[in-house]
């Protein structure tokens, strides 16, 4: 977690909130905006599949095809277990605009992948795969104190978000020929949305104007997904691959909201709660359509993929059939008790086309280099959305692999970069509310190893 402190030379009228002086109860709801990023390749999956930027629906095989292309799983030998995980992941965020910008730094370690994969001899050489990948994967963490020259607002700020999906899945492929395999792939993705913000301020001056905001989420959905993916084999050189996963069928979800607000102005004081254990998490998971086509030859070894990812149009991820229980007090009426309704969290998700390109280059018998380059565009229309934020995201990818016998092992870095347009935070709660932009870097290390063939 971050420290930061921050110092701006403008007064900033911003922190002043028009909603208790100009009136003794709130008509509006403040919703802090949550700063997560659902983009749907931020964590690279694989052993050196990650250091090739994920372009592998072609030449897709082994355990990791599981993910790529459950074709691919016609490729296995006998049998192999295989673990990837994405460490040490050094994030940089950014908010720019706001007074001077707000920094902070997380280091992280996620998982990418692990699964089994054994090649059935009887009656036919079918291979079966259990795996557990986490493609999705978004969190940002950060305290920090804003303090003006000027008499204004000080503000404390608290932050803590966290975004997920995996993939538990079972698969099965089978080579139809040397050069045609077809396969199959049931997952259960299970979708986790947590926000622990707070949000406090006190004039700089005399004037008694405080404010605290506290705001508690967790949601979670579980959903059934099927693929199919073939692989053909074009040329002694050439290799064609396509999957297809369909759209998400919801299980199993459950949500809660825990919410505060409360303000003291003079001799005012008003206070917002929401407590809703049974609140209404959605989040949809979205077909995809992936191609590939690859150049093998020599020492060389190419691909080019293209991911595209269906959109739904808005809809509200988050909502409450609760209303907020608002309290007016001050010495002349006493203590005013009425309802509002909650603010829903939308979503408006976009179809995404994203592309990676990836490659690798045989040094010696056992050792390999490998790189690639993907884009990772955000699904969020940001005009429509107030739960996500969106990023393009563009990834690097740079390792080295080796191997001998029925061991393998890859080694590799990842930079990962973009930045948001602007947004508007404050809204209902601030008298300008601020525009602001997030930027993103991160660098990890990839590391994993493989057991079998």
């Amino acid at each position: 977690m971050l420290h930061a402190i921050k110092k701006g030379d403008r007064s900033r009228s911003t922190f002043l909130l028009i909603l208790i002086i100009a009136s003794p109860a709130l008509s509006l709801i403040p919703l802090p905006p949550p700063p997560v990023v659902p983009n749907y390749n931020r964590i690279p999956i694989g052993q050196i599949e990650a250091s090739e930027a994920g372009a592998y629906v072609a030449r897709a095989s082994g355990i990791t095809a599981a993910w790529y292309n459950p074709a691919g799983l016609g490729l296995t030998q006998r049998f192999a277990l295989n673990a990837s995980y994405n460490g040490l992941e050094l994030m940089n965020f950014c908010f720019k605009d706001f007074s001077n910008a707000l920094r902070s730094f997380n280091i992280e370690g996620t998982p990418g992948f692990l699964g089994v994969v054994a090649k059935l001899k009887s009656p036919s050489p079918l291979s079966l795969s259990i795996a557990l990948s986490q493609p999705v994967f978004w969190q940002s963490t950060f305290d920090a104190t804003s303090q003006t020259d000027n008499s204004s607002f000080d503000l404390s700020i608290f932050n803590d978000v966290y975004f997920t999906t995996y993939y538990p899945a079972v698969a099965a492929g089978l080579a139809f020929s040397k050069n045609f395999r077809f396969g199959i792939e049931v997952s259960f993705p299970y979708t986790s949305l947590n926000v622990d913000q707070s949000l406090s301020g006190h004039p700089v001056s005399s004037d008694p104007l405080d404010f605290l905001l506290s705001f508690h989420t967790n949601g979670t959905i579980i959903h059934l997904t099927a693929s199919a993916g073939i692989q053909l084999q074009i040329t002694d050189i050439i290799q064609f691959g396509a999957t297809f996963r369909t759209p998400g069928v919801g299980l199993f979800r459950n949500a809660w909201i825990y919410y505060d607000f409360m303000i003291h102005k003079e001799d005012t004081v008003i206070s917002v709660s929401l407590r809703d254990t049974s609140a209404i998490f959605q989040y949809k998971q979205p077909a995809q359509f992936s191609f590939g086509l690859s150049y093998s030859k020599d020492r060389w070894s190419f691909e080019l993929d293209l991911n595209l990812y269906q959109g739904f149009g808005k809809y509200t991820v988050l909502r409450s059939n609760e209303n907020a229980i608002s309290e007016t007090f001050n010495e002349t009426d006493g203590t005013i008790v009425s309802e509002i309704p909650f603010p829903n969290y939308f979503y408006d998700n976009e179809m995404v086309i994203n592309a990676s390109i990836g490659g690798n280059y045989q040094i010696t018998e056992h050792l390999r280099l490998h790189g690639g380059f993907c884009t990772d565009f955000s699904p969020v229309n940001p005009v429509n959305t107030n739960i996500f934020r969106s990023i393009d995201l563009f990834n690097f990818t740079f390792g080295v692999s080796a191997g001998r016998r029925n061991f393998t092992g890859a080694l590799g870095i990842r930079f990962n970069l973009g930045s948001s347009d602007s947004f508007v935070t404050g809204e209902n709660l601030l008298d300008i509310p601020l525009s602001t932009r997030l930027i993103f870097r991160s660098f990890s290390l990839i590391w994993a190893v493989t057991l079998g063939s």
